[in-house]
């Protein structure tokens, strides 16, 4: 459903389950018949929990990052853009974050950057980040409520509760690495075993899972177009 969560989820159950499946038998998907030894996720059902009016609804503002050469002597840094609304970061040496005010003073309605001491002399060695006061844009968010079913097949019911425990125990572990990814939630709500539906024969074991996620939606204005005013 959502590209990165599915994605982030199949590579937590390959790198949990390596040494019990090989991990070209872990995919997006339901059951196919006639495959053993599989693990299948699907997402089977979502819900817009909440469509993020009001307080949630947040402008966009245009963005610009600019470099400087240091000369270990100046403190300023005129930017080419003014006036700002905020600085959004300032590095020095490249990976060094800068921090108001105990590095720099930003000045806002002129577009000038003041360093306590002067950054060390080096090409491009000065990062600014800034954006500008106009909205340009508006990004709005919406709240989805996943289901997300983990189908797990195996030829003995020994080996299907091994996967279906690897399963759990690797989802739970990586957790912090699903938040990464735009997980903000995920809960196993239930489990049950069942017959495949393709194969009496062989029995299922279903990991059902509620993952809660926010998606970012971008809707930028259109440019201004040149008004005339004619005399009558």
């Amino acid at each position: 459903m959502i590209k990165e969560i599915d994605e982030a989820i199949l590579a937590s159950l390959k790198n949990g389950l390596t040494e019990l499946i090989p991990s070209e038998s872990i995919v997006l998907g339901g059951p196919e018949p006639k495959k053993k030894s599989m693990v299948f996720v699907d997402a089977s059902d979502f819900v817009i929990e909440d469509v993020c009016m009001g307080t949630l609804r947040q402008d966009m503002k245009e963005e610009f990052e600019e470099t400087f050469d240091g000369d270990g002597k100046s403190m300023k840094f005129k930017l080419s853009r003014a006036p700002l609304n905020q600085v959004l970061f300032v590095e020095y040496p490249k990976g060094r974050a800068r921090n108001a005010p105990d590095d720099y003073a930003a000045d806002l309605e002129g577009g000038i950057i003041e360093f306590r001491d002067p950054p060390p002399k080096g090409k491009s060695i000065i990062t600014i980040k800034y954006d500008l006061p106009k909205p340009v844009g508006e990004k709005s968010f919406l709240k989805f409520l996943l289901t997300y079913n983990i189908a797990i097949v195996a030829g003995s019911n020994e080996d299907r509760d091994r996967l279906t425990l690897a399963s759990i125990e690797a989802l739970f572990r990586d957790m912090p690495m699903l938040v990464k990814h735009g997980v903000e939630d995920m809960k196993l709500i239930r489990g049950y075993s069942a017959p495949m539906d393709s194969d009496k024969t062989l029995r299922q074991s279903v990991l059902v899972y509620n993952v809660q996620a926010t998606v970012e939606v971008e809707t930028r204005m259109p440019p201004m177009e040149k008004i005339e005013i004619k005399k009558m």
